[in-house]
């Protein structure tokens, strides 16, 4: 539906490298650009990939969560980040959820 392929995929049931089962499916995309913006920025290009392709995501079945899954790698000195009204308005609009992994590198 969307010219996609998934970076990672799973099925419920499909055996992890660890010889385990997953207990959930999952399909996600990974956009090597995203490394390289500011946070906010990096979501809001997201985000207008998913307003430009509302057709394709109406598709998807509600019953999937749709989340954003930000990595970020920060200095000490660094004490946070800003997602604008706008921003969050637009990500309430689309129906993604957002999860932060966070991770201060060592200074000195």
């Amino acid at each position: 539906m969307l010219n996609l392929e998934p970076s990672k995929a799973w099925n419920v049931g499909d055996k992890r490298s660890n010889g385990s089962t997953y207990n959930f499916s999952n399909w996600s995309y990974e956009n090597t650009n995203f490394e390289k913006e500011l946070l906010d920025e990096a979501i809001s290009e997201v985000v207008s990939f998913i307003e430009s392709n509302r057709t394709g995501f109406s598709m998807v079945p509600h019953c999937f969560e749709f989340t954003i899954q930000c990595v970020g790698y920060h200095e000490k000195s660094i004490s946070g980040f800003h997602l604008s009204r706008e921003l969050i308005e637009r990500l309430y609009k689309v129906g993604a959820a957002v999860d932060f992994d966070l991770y201060c590198h060592n200074e000195g």
